[in-house]
C-alpha cells in the first residue's frame, strides 16, 4: 500500500520541499504538516511607516522579507481578509487576525499543493483539505487537523482508489476505520501507530489477520462490505 512503515512526511514548508518530495514517491503518504513560516514573520514595513487602524490595502504592501500582504488592516498588523505572497511562491487567501492566517483560507504552493480549510494562529487546525501531485497522480486528504497535525477523523485517498476512512492521532492512523482496496472492498479495521492491527468484520466470531508484502496489503476474500463495514 506504499504507507505502511513510512516515516512521517512534512507537506507544508518550502525549506523542506525536496524531503517531502521525495517522501511522497516512496511512500505515498503524509502526515504531520509543519506551519509555513513565510506568512509568520514580523518585519517592518518597507512601503511605510505606519499604517492607521481599519484600513483596507488596495495595493501590495511589501514586507523585509519580500512578501507581500494585500487587504484589511488592523493596529498596523494584517487583520480581516486578505491576500499574502512570499517570495518562494507561497499563497494565502483569506481570513487574518493579529498578523497571523485564523479562520477559513486557502493556501497554494508553487509545486501544486493545495490547502482550503480552518487555520487558527497560522496552523491547519479545523477541517480542511489538503491536496498534492505525486507522479502516481493526485493524494488527498480530508479531515480534521490540530496544529497542522492530522488528528481526530479524516478520509485519505491515494491515486488508484484506496481511502482510509477514520481515526487519526498525531498524524498517523490509530483506531477504527473504514478501509477500501483498489478493488472496491470494504473493510471495517483496527489500526494503530499508522499500522493495520487487525480486519473487524461485523460478522466475524474472530477479527480476520492479514500481512503485509512487498510493502502492499494482500488482498483478501472476504464478502464484501457497505461503508459501515456490514455485509451487503
Amino acid at each position: 500500500m506504499g504507507a505502511e512503515g513510512g516515516k512521517i512526511a512534512c507537506c507544508a514548508s518550502d525549506d523542506i520541499t525536496k524531503r517531502c518530495t521525495a517522501d511522497v514517491q516512496n511512500n505515498d503518504f503524509l502526515n504531520g504538516v509543519p506551519a509555513c513560516p513565510g506568512f509568520d514573520r514580523k518585519t517592518r514595513l518597507e512601503t511605510r511607516e505606519e499604517v492607521q487602524e481599519n484600513t483596507h490595502l488596495s495595493q501590495w504592501t511589501v514586507y523585509g522579507d519580500e512578501s507581500k500582504y494585500k487587504g484589511q488592516m488592523l493596529h498596523g498588523k494584517r487583520h480581516g481578509r486578505g491576500v499574502g505572497l512570499t517570495a518562494s511562491g507561497q499563497q494565502y487567501e483569506g481570513e487574518w487576525r493579529d498578523d497571523q492566517r485564523h479562520g477559513h483560507g486557502k493556501q497554494s504552493w508553487k509545486d501544486g499543493r493545495l490547502y482550503e480549510g480552518q487555520f487558527k494562529d497560522g496552523k491547519f487546525h479545523g477541517h480542511g483539505r489538503m491536496e498534492w501531485h505525486t507522479q502516481r497522480g493526485m493524494m488527498v486528504f480530508e479531515g480534521q487537523y490540530v496544529e497542522d497535525i492530522k488528528q481526530g477523523v479524516g478520509v485519505y485517498t491515494w491515486p488508484d482508489g484506496r481511502l482510509y476512512d477514520g481515526e487519526w492521532v498525531q498524524g498517523k492512523r490509530s483506531g477504527r476505520a473504514v478501509y477500501v482496496n483498489s478493488h472496491g472492498e470494504r473493510k471495517l479495521s483496527t489500526w494503530a501507530d499508522d499500522k493495520l492491527q487487525r480486519w473487524t468484520d461485523a460478522s466475524d466470531d474472530e477479527p480476520q489477520r492479514r500481512q503485509w508484502k512487498d510493502d502492499k496489503l494482500e488482498r483478501w476474500s472476504a464478502t464484501v462490505l457497505d461503508p459501515r463495514g456490514l455485509t451487503k
